[in-house]
């Protein structure tokens, strides 16, 4: 009846978050197909240093694949590596699921420094005679990367979260403890600066009115 079609209540679409009858959330899958669309740019092997934001894009979107369907796109992963890195893994034997592509291309490509070796790295650097603030930030910060990248390797999500937040405390105090300038490096911390960046910034403005009185 054209009546009973107007008041009936509209079905959800896919994109929308279901209850039951007891009020319950249920979390919205995605397809295999949009899963895949979320890992983004492919692994050829050739850029390393992308390894790591490959593995963490693919671990994103595998949980957001039903259970059931989570060995399918296992498998289609590999249509999102390419070139050298493909090679590698097609002659492998032992390839079956995420885990095993994982551990595969960290085999292959990851860097083999330790994580101490990337904190003494860090620990002992200090700005050069000529360096400004800024490039010396930026030193600060690659190095912060690095270290970062070797510590969250093949941990959990829960952990990760923990690591980065202490590596961000590294990278701030490395940053002002290397310093040149002790008169810099006293006025970030008699301002409480609690970031890298608010750090940088407080560097750089007193940086600047030194190089003005200077050229005065």
């Amino acid at each position: 009846m054209e009546g009973s079609d107007r008041n009936a209540s509209p079905t959800p679409s896919n994109a929308e978050i279901m209850h039951d009858a007891s009020g319950v959330l249920h979390a919205h899958f995605l397809t295999v197909t949009e899963a895949l669309k979320l890992i983004g740019a492919e692994f050829d092997g050739l850029h390393k240093e992308r390894l790591q934001e490959f593995c963490e894009n693919v671990e994103m979107a595998t949980g957001l694949v039903k259970p059931e369907e989570r060995e399918l796109f296992d498998k289609l992963i590999l249509t999102k590596i390419t070139k050298n890195a493909r090679s590698k893994l097609l002659v492998r034997a032992d390839i079956e699921t995420w885990n095993d592509i994982k551990g595969a291309l960290h085999e292959y490509y990851s860097e083999r420094r330790t994580v101490d070796f990337y904190a003494c790295q860090l620990f002992a650097a200090r700005q050069g005679k000529n360096e400004s603030i800024a490039r010396w930030a930026h030193r600060v910060d690659r190095m912060g990367t690095e270290l970062r990248n070797a510590m969250v390797q093949g941990e959990p999500l829960v952990a990760r979260e923990y690591q980065i937040r202490a590596v961000r405390k590294l990278v701030k105090a490395s940053f002002v403890q290397g310093i040149r300038d002790e008169r810099i490096q006293s006025l970030i911390k008699s301002r409480d600066a609690q970031t890298l960046e608010q750090a940088v910034n407080i560097a750089t403005e007193e940086e600047t009115a030194i190089v003005s009185a200077q050229a005065k």
